[in-house]
């Protein structure tokens, strides 16, 4: 392990934290936003402190394959706990552990059967869904999770060393975030490597992984969906430069079948690429419906019910911007204030949660993001017309009510005004 990695991810003291706490640590998130570092950084901090007398990383995607029964090291991770012994295991790709969710099972029947405090494991590796899962199945709320992903504004602030976010500085994070990931390549190869990896997981495990179906999923359905959802982008509709390459995306969209659709949502949602939320007009909405709509045994959503209903933005702006770069000319030196609207909305709704939201549209007016159990609802303009406050006034004074604001930043009334370079 000789190459030293200097800058550490905010994520990664939550890891250091899980570490000392939990005997079981669990790191998910997107494929290729540092999870690896942060185990080989855990490697150099660990091995060289006096916490435990081995620290050992283990790529389990270079172990060689069994013939019959695990992993030599997860008969060795057994053996270690048995021993309680003062060991840290740091298990990267732990996805390709050959049927790896027995051999998560085997390790938590290790930890039942004697009381052990000394041993320590990490498990990271792609696909989230996957590990996620085995993991909550497995040892339930005895075990940390900690979720990762792309390179936020405030660690691009940090490893720039830049004391204040600006209006100035955040297109240049927009940009550095694709040169913080020099291996990113392509969102295509990137998609491609996410759905290779989630096809294998589903062949390695034993059980089936509930929402994890991609039987029907391609690279290029996946683009398609990806890029039929800019139709509804202000700045696509008003060029029409792109605007045929764009429709044409949207005519395969609608050519699919209603379950290649849902799964491929699906898909991306599980892998971090998407938001999806569910628009209405009704408050009281459910508010595990975004769910609902995508499972592919609820036959009463229907293709156009997805179409229509399910606004859905690509989660975080490197993704974004990778996409505009592959059909549009935009250098991103001085953004159109449309294009930098979508980009605000997309890395807004990566900062909040998925679950148990709405966008609210009526006639009359359109909330971005309305979480009813949260008394939360924000309102995304990336302007200072106050005026957008105004769809805000019909909700009860229990809310608490945020315009993302352009320059503004303060509190008027009830309501909170924020630059989107703060937020």
């Amino acid at each position: 392990m000789k190459q030293s990695y200097q800058f550490k991810r905010s994520f990664y003291y939550d890891v250091e934290k899980a570490i000392k706490g939990s005997s079981v640590t669990f790191i998910s998130g997107l494929k290729g936003c540092g999870k690896t570092v942060c185990l080989k950084q855990l490697y150099e901090s660990f091995s060289a402190s006096s916490d435990f007398e081995k620290v050992l990383y283990i790529d389990a995607k270079r172990e060689p394959i069994p013939s019959v029964g695990k992993n030599k090291f997860i008969d060795d991770i057994i053996d270690t706990v048995n021993e309680n012994s003062k060991t840290l295991f740091l298990i990267d790709e732990a996805t390709y552990i050959h049927n790896p969710d027995w051999s998560i099972i085997d390790i938590q029947y290790a930890f039942e059967s004697i009381e052990n405090t000394n041993t320590k494991i990490v498990f990271t590796g792609n696909p989230s869904k996957a590990l996620s899962s085995w993991g909550h199945q497995t040892f339930a709320d005895d075990a940390a999770y900690i979720y990762a992903d792309f390179l936020s504004y405030r660690e691009w602030l940090n490893y720039m060393n830049i004391p204040e976010p600006s209006e100035e500085n955040y297109p240049e994070f927009l940009k550095g975030t694709k040169e913080f990931y020099k291996n990113f390549g392509n969102i295509k190869n990137y998609l491609a490597d996410c759905l290779n990896e989630t096809i294998y997981s589903n062949e390695h495990s034993i059980n089936i992984i509930d929402g994890n179906d991609c039987s029907n999923v391609t690279v290029d359905k996946l683009l398609d969906v990806l890029y039929a959802y800019f139709a509804r982008s202000e700045y696509f509709i008003n060029d029409q430069n792109i605007r045929g390459f764009i429709d044409g995306k949207y005519e395969n969209l609608k050519s699919m079948t209603a379950l290649e659709l849902k799964q491929c949502l699906q898909f991306l949602n599980n892998c971090g690429s998407i938001t999806n939320t569910y628009i209405t007009d009704d408050l009281n909405a459910d508010e595990t419906i975004y769910q609902k709509i995508l499972s592919p045994f609820n036959d009463n959503f229907d293709k156009n019910t997805v179409i229509e209903r399910m606004n859905t933005h690509i989660k975080y702006p490197m993704l974004y911007i990778d996409l505009i770069r592959n059909i549009s000319e935009e250098t991103f030196d001085n953004i159109p204030s449309a294009l930098l609207n979508e980009i605000v909305k997309c890395h807004v709704r990566s900062l909040l949660p998925n679950n148990g939201c709405i966008e609210y549209s009526d006639k009359n007016r359109k909330i971005d993001y309305v979480c009813t159990s949260r008394e939360t609802a924000i309102k995304i303009s990336v302007s200072d017309e106050k005026s957008c406050a105004a769809d805000l006034d019909f909700l009860s004074d229990r809310y608490e009510k945020i315009v993302i604001s352009k320059n503004i930043y303060e509190t008027k009334g009830n309501i909170k005004y924020i630059p989107y370079y703060r937020f």
